[in-house]
């Protein structure tokens, strides 16, 4: 039986419509049709950077550094490193660690500078210093050894004064900080005498594939495909070219359903890179995120369908820019205490606002109320406060209806005139129970003859018209 091959064009179409994982690998597998997954946007529904990974989908990429030690006894906190998808940390020729992933390399995308502390110097003092702090802790912990085998004979008042003096934390902490300064001393001893170290480093890539998107926020497993490769680069480089070959040199922008970044770290994307952004998850500061990136964000992202800005106990964004200005829904997850928050509301002009955590006063509610009434509003514009006070909700509803704002529907909803042929719906619900729960409390501005055709409506389906 013979096979007619596919064409260029059926290529091209079949991949646009292949999961970005799936897509991905099988251009690694398959040289023969890079050139083809390069021509068509690339679609991905999650995307987020991390420090020492990125998440593509359902899919987690992360980079660590294991080190082998052969038929030599591996230190138990380097074991544990292992087990865990590698150090985050790279090391030089004699072992010593290096904080890489905070020194940006060229051509990165770098939220926020941080200070990196300086090792000690690799002096004979240093080694003196350790060999000193091991002595110490080895004399402590070879006391407790022989007083442990003794507790039988104790009377209370010296297994008292033995429990105080060695509390089990306080040993455990000990031996976990005897092994890292053994470690750490072989270090300086191979810089000393220009010898390998006792292990072998490999780069490791841990690709974990989650059955949900949201399952790697708590700490679910995954099904986990490992692959090591010999140690010639440091781990934000490995990075950066697996950056670069995933998403650099396409012809068409990357299309992102939704997109994570945090002000916290480095982005090793590569700078050809132009993302078209349906939905924004920014974690920390708007203006520092949004000046760092936007130059790999394309236009046509905007308006933005849904931005979403969280950065508790600071400032809130500056709204002014116009990805915060423009976006069709913006939510506010904000926790800052004092804060007037009543301007900032009225000055929003996005037509869907959801404020979480919210601590306004029942006057200020009112107040806003009060203020859509008497300057209008777009058909459309919803509003929803989050909060855990159920009693400030009941207050603002039955506030409205005292001072003759609104009037109540049988179905629990407040109807507020407006101007032109426009009302203000305010209604409240609960969202989740026990320690957790949540009240939201909505503002809507509804077309009136779409009320009223609601109404009626309602009224046949209660006398059963057809």
């Amino acid at each position: 039986m013979s096979f007619r091959p596919m064409s260029y064009d059926s290529l091209c179409k079949i991949l646009q419509h292949i999961e970005a994982n799936k897509r991905i690998e099988m251009a690694l597998r398959i040289p023969s049709i890079r050139s083809a997954e390069k021509s068509v946007p690339l679609k991905i529904d999650n995307l987020f950077f991390d420090k020492c990974a990125f998440y593509v989908n359902q899919t987690k990429y992360e980079f660590g550094l294991y080190r082998h030690y052969g038929t030599q006894e591996t230190p138990e906190f380097i074991r544990i490193q292992n087990s865990e998808k590698g150090s985050k940390n790279d090391v030089d020729a004699y072992g010593f660690e290096r904080y890489d992933w905070y020194r940006p390399l060229p051509g990165d995308f770098v939220m926020n500078t941080i200070e990196i502390e300086e090792p000690l110097p690799h002096d004979i003092n240093t080694i003196k210093e350790k060999e000193r702090e091991i002595r110490a802790i080895e004399n402590r912990l070879n006391r407790f050894e022989a007083e442990s085998r003794n507790i039988q004979n104790m009377g209370i008042m010296d297994w008292v004064k033995f429990s105080i003096s060695y509390n089990p934390q306080e040993i455990d902490g000990s031996k976990s900080k005897l092994e890292k300064l053994r470690y750490q001393l072989q270090c300086y001893y191979c810089l000393r005498d220009n010898t390998p170290t006792p292990f072998k480093p490999y780069l490791q890539l841990t690709t974990t594939t989650f059955m949900n998107y949201r399952r790697y926020y708590f700490n679910q497993r995954g099904i986990q495909k490992i692959e090591l490769v010999e140690y010639k680069m440091t781990l934000p480089e490995a990075m950066k070219i697996i950056l670069k070959v995933i998403l650099g040199n396409r012809k068409h922008p990357v299309h992102v359903n939704n997109m994570r970044m945090t002000d916290e770290y480095i982005i090793r994307a590569p700078t050809d890179l132009k993302l078209k952004i349906q939905k924004l998850d920014i974690g920390g500061s708007l203006n520092r995120v949004w000046n760092t990136v936007s130059s790999i964000i394309h236009t046509s992202s905007l308006p933005l369908k849904e931005l979403s800005v969280d950065k508790y106990y600071a400032v809130p964004p500056n709204l002014e820019l116009e990805i915060a200005k423009t976006a069709k829904k913006l939510i506010l997850r904000y926790e800052r205490a004092g804060f007037d928050w009543l301007p900032f509301l009225l000055s929003l002009e996005n037509k869907s606002v959801e404020k979480e955590q919210s601590e306004l006063l029942v006057t200020e509610y009112i107040e806003l109320v009060s203020s859509w009434v008497s300057n209008g509003k777009q058909v459309g514009t919803n509003f929803s406060f989050h909060t855990k006070k159920k009693k400030t909700v009941k207050e603002v509803v039955e506030q409205i209806i005292q001072q003759g704002l609104g009037t109540a529907k049988t179905d629990g909803r407040i109807m507020i005139p407006m101007q032109g042929c426009s009302e203000l719906q305010v209604s409240y619900s609960k969202r989740g129970r026990d320690w957790y729960e949540d009240w939201i409390l909505k503002f809507k501005v509804v077309n009136l003859m779409d009320e009223v055709r609601d109404g009626v409506v309602y009224e046949m389906n209660k006398l059963n018209i057809q």
